[in-house]
């Protein structure tokens, strides 16, 4: 029986946060009977709740899963000063594990920050354990090409250093992005030792929601055709793109727009609505994740996009495309991903250029078109999608076999 180490700094329970990937990765393996232990940080900005505790670190058991809290500084803004010290500052801890007395088969280290990896490649050989380091975004490429911040500044340079040196020492390399092989490539480094291990869903928890939360769309909804997005409100995420979207369609008095989230472009988000008077788009506070799948199924189009950006050369992995696909509601995914085709293989929708307002609205009227029959089909059709690709416990399994390991279950 192998021991498995997760190591997220922003992972969480479901109960204190989000979830996420290595959440569920770690409870799956938990519960076909693997050694299995989740290690995040106490202290960071996706936490709703923060576990409270004595001491420098915590182990609590949820729902049958070990999860190690280490205690870091306190910080509520994404952009803070703050956060970026606690990525050193959890790296330290790392080492410090050996005196836990657990001895892990493989220690898995998850990104974005490529900090903490150090720590936890020092600590799989003080206990003799491989490493698999999990690319969720390619920093500091995102930093330099969506941050804005100059390739040669000094802290830049450091953490190119700190990704060549995390991608070169693990044993193994994942990432849910499909093609960062090509990283891989540009880092002067093997391919060999890569697997791509994608993102999913616990079917468990949404249908969960889907019987159970009561929760309902806002009563500007009520007898309208509504497209609908639910997440980060970030520029990343071209929300402006799909509000010039709805300028154009505003006097179409049965399509509104609802926008569910929260983040920092939310306020200039809303000053473009007013400035230009759209009384269809409408804004609502991010609801919890036992909710949010009902949202989304409640909805008759999602939208899911992306600036253009290089970075799409190696993939992209937003945490709700297959909670999208699966909710069995139309897609519009306008991000240009060449290689990469996550609606259009699933048959959930439409893809259309990143840049495109005529293609976004052409898009909205079609999918507005189709017949109850032929949404049946592509929701099934979806769904099935998801279930043959997309769900933990099949991901949890290719995992282990990207690192060596014979599922035994």
């Amino acid at each position: 029986m192998t021991s498995q180490f997760f190591i997220n700094q922003y992972a969480s329970t479901p109960e204190k946060g989000f979830g996420g990937r290595f959440f569920y990765i770690a409870k799956d393996l938990q519960e076909k009977g693997y050694d299995v232990t989740l290690v995040a940080s106490a202290n960071h900005h996706l936490l709703r709740k923060r576990p409270v505790f004595s001491g420098l670190w915590h182990t609590e058991v949820y729902d049958g899963l070990k999860v190690l809290w280490l205690k870091t500084l306190p910080y509520s803004k994404a952009n803070s000063p703050i956060r970026v010290l606690n990525w050193f500052l959890f790296a330290c801890y790392m080492p410090f594990l050996f005196f836990l007395k657990q001895r892990p088969d493989v220690v898995h280290y998850s990104s974005p920050s490529p900090v903490g990896f150090i720590g936890a490649w020092a600590y799989s050989k003080l206990v003799k354990a491989k490493t698999c380091f999990d690319v969720r975004d390619v920093w500091p490429e995102t930093l330099v090409a969506i941050g804005g911040i100059r390739s040669n500044h000094p802290f830049i340079r450091l953490l190119f250093f700190i990704e060549k040196f995390c991608c070169s020492k693990a044993d193994y390399v994942t990432s849910n992005l499909a093609n960062f092989d090509i990283r891989l490539e540009e880092l002067g480094l093997p391919t060999n030792k890569f697997t791509w291990v994608p993102n999913g869903i616990s079917l468990e928890d949404i249908e969960y929601s889907y019987a159970n939360s009561s929760i309902e769309l806002p009563n500007e909804c009520i007898g309208k055709f509504v497209v609908g997005y639910t997440g980060t409100f970030g520029e990343a995420n071209a929300l402006m793109q799909m509000l010039r979207v709805a300028k154009e369609m505003r006097h179409s008095d049965d399509i509104v727009f609802l926008l569910v989230g929260h983040g920092k472009e939310r306020a200039e988000l809303e000053t473009y609505c007013v400035t230009n008077s759209l009384s269809n788009v409408i804004f609502h506070d991010a609801v919890a994740k036992k909710d949010i799948y009902k949202v989304q199924a409640l909805v008759d189009i999602l939208c899911v996009g992306a600036k253009p950006s290089e970075l799409y050369k190696y993939g992209v992995a937003p945490n709700k495309m297959y909670e999208y696909i699966y909710s069995g509601v139309p897609i519009i995914y306008y991000i240009n991903t060449p290689n990469y085709h996550p609606v259009r293989d699933s048959g959930a929708g439409l893809e259309i250029s990143s840049t495109s307002i005529d293609e976004f609205r052409t898009a909205i009227i079609e999918l507005k078109q189709l017949s109850v029959c032929d949404k049946d089909t592509m929701a099934k059709k979806a769904k099935l999608y998801v279930k043959n690709n997309h769900v933990y416990s099949s991901i949890s399994s290719s995992l282990l076999k990207a690192c060596g390991i014979h599922d035994h279950i």
